[in-house]
């Protein structure tokens, strides 16, 4: 490992205070990767004092920021850059351009194509995520699979090592400077084995392309000490920062009333406040002083409190919700404070076309990113159809005609494309290496509710014996302690005595001499002990 690496880890993990900008303070998202940017003089800010932290970042200049990071990391002469600043390469890039030696060394080691047959970089445009994600793999020396979508294979692969940023709502929107340094803190903790620890409890949210293609942003699963992962039936969480020394926070969360036997009790460790006509409040606190959150809940002020006055009050208020259930005025010593309202969903007004040609093009887009046979069946189309929905409509009865059409060897070609997909993915792809030292090998989604044993079964499915063979290799294949497995079918008398051999009981009967539920308190078996038994994984994959 390179001396610089171990100069990283150190700002990484040793280094608790915030980076030097105006506007990152310590409940910014990703005030880490900014710190760690800054601290390794990779950004530098602007001269306001900020980072801009909410700014998009150019093409040009997430090409420089990764560029100059790769150099740095690898401890390589950067001069290198300067022998590509006289260089045409692209028709909208002069000589004259900061970012001209960027963009041209770039090409030549095949970071960019460009558009319009390849003779435009655009380097001004805003960075879109799919574009900032392909080119940080390529920074990363990660390589892609090709896919007819090209930015599935470059989503695919940076969701499989967990490169992607919690608030990136969607392929085409731009990508904000915040979002840039911690894609590229993500970057530089994989390449040290460390992701998990720069990541800490957020290592289990990870963005795919699943997540992208309906917009869902995975900040609203965060938990914290003042906020609670957005579950069903919540009205919305309003969650307050405050800038005090105590770094003091709150939430207020109202939920409907309806929904209140659906919900586990305590809900998410919030307690409750107060019960409305339709919804119930709850609040979520790190303030240790009962009166001051006491203050805090008596000043705020409901709409079925204050229905004459509601509007006047609320618009002289310290704070008032989005959705018009109250407003508050918190006390003196709280005065300086940040809000976000959860959920959050995706503001695209920044993205509309200026004509509605160019609006159903967006919609058209949207549809190939998200739309495939099976989606296409299991969305719930209206009768009614107007607008963006009617173009969904569309664009699945394309689908549904064009494999009607298809030849035979159209739909062989394409099961084998399919069959390629998959092999890349659980086959080819290199296993997560776990904490303890251990390795955590792909698992097919049907195998999942076998824990550890999915792995063998996955493996078991690999055209060749390579994966079967890694996994072999490892010395003690590690499980959870204690590990529980449920079957979806109750395994038979035979199969449980396997279970039995490799170390598991039986923990629940559904019906007589079978077992649907399987536990064991040790946490360690001997991979030898499973491949001799590789004749009852047939057996286990049809009971599963």
């Amino acid at each position: 490992m390179k001396k610089l690496l171990a100069f990283l880890f150190i700002f990484i993990f040793t280094n608790v205070g915030y980076a030097n900008f105006t506007d990152v303070k310590w409940d910014t998202l990703y005030k880490d990767g900014i710190n760690l940017l800054q601290e390794n003089q990779i950004v530098k800010g602007y001269t306001d004092g900020s980072f801009g932290v909410d700014r998009n970042i150019s093409r040009s200049e997430m090409l420089k920021i990764l560029i100059e990071s790769k150099f740095l990391v690898e401890e390589s002469n950067s001069g290198v850059l300067d022998g590509y600043q006289n260089q045409n390469c692209f028709e909208d890039v002069n000589s004259s351009d900061w970012f001209a030696k960027y963009v041209c060394w770039a090409k030549e080691n095949q970071w960019i194509k460009g558009y319009n047959d390849g003779k435009e970089f655009r380097p001004n445009n805003p960075v879109t995520l799919v574009e900032a994600i392909k080119m940080t793999l390529k920074s990363g020396d990660l390589d892609y699979q090709e896919t007819d979508r090209w930015y599935k294979g470059v989503v695919d692969k940076a969701s499989s090592h967990n490169l992607i940023p919690l608030d990136t709502d969607y392929f085409h929107y731009n990508l904000r400077r915040d979002q840039m340094a911690d894609m590229i803190a993500r970057l530089i903790n994989f390449k040290q084995d460390k992701l998990d620890d720069y990541l800490k409890d957020r290592k289990d949210l990870v963005v795919s392309w699943d997540t992208l293609k309906i917009k869902d942003n995975l900040v609203n699963q965060i938990s914290s000490d003042c906020k609670t992962p957005n579950y069903y039936r919540m009205i919305n969480q309003t969650l307050y920062n405050f800038y005090d020394e105590n770094q003091s926070c709150i939430s207020i969360v109202s939920v409907y009333n309806t929904s209140l036997d659906e919900i586990e009790d305590p809900i998410y460790d919030h307690t409750f406040y107060k019960e409305m006509s339709y919804f119930t409040v709850f609040y979520k606190t790190n303030i240790q002083n009962q009166e001051l959150v006491d203050s805090i809940l008596e000043s705020v002020v409901f709409y079925d409190d204050d229905q004459d006055n509601f509007e006047k009050n609320s618009k002289a208020a310290d704070y008032h919700s989005k959705n018009g259930i109250y407003y508050l005025n918190l006390p003196s010593e709280l005065k300086d404070f940040n809000v976000i309202e959860y959920p959050i969903l995706t503001d695209s007004s920044e993205y509309d076309a200026e004509t509605f040609e160019g609006q159903k093009q967006q919609w058209r887009l949207e549809a190939e990113d998200r739309f495939d046979i099976q989606s296409c069946n299991e969305y719930n189309f209206p009768a009614f159809m107007m607008f963006q929905i009617k173009t969904f409509y569309e664009y699945c009865q394309e689908l549904r005609e064009g494999i009607n059409s298809q030849t035979p060897e159209d739909q062989a070609e394409q099961a084998q494309a399919t069959l390629r997909q998959e092999e890349d993915l659980y086959c080819n792809q290199d296993p997560e290496k776990l904490d303890d030292g251990s390795l955590k090998f792909p698992i097919r989604d049907e195998y999942l509710n076998l824990g550890a044993l999915g792995e063998i079964f996955t493996a078991f499915r690999c055209p060749n014996t390579a994966r079967l063979n890694e996994i072999d290799n490892v010395e003690k294949y590690t499980y959870q302690k204690p590990m529980q497995i449920d079957l979806l079918n109750p395994a038979e008398p035979e199969l449980i005595d396997l279970f039995q051999i490799l170390g598991f009981q039986c923990k629940e009967n559904i019906e007589a001499e079978k077992c649907s539920v399987f536990e064991t308190k040790e946490s360690e078996i001997s991979v030898d002990s499973l491949f001799k038994l590789e004749g009852y994984i047939e057996k286990f994959k049809s009971a599963e």
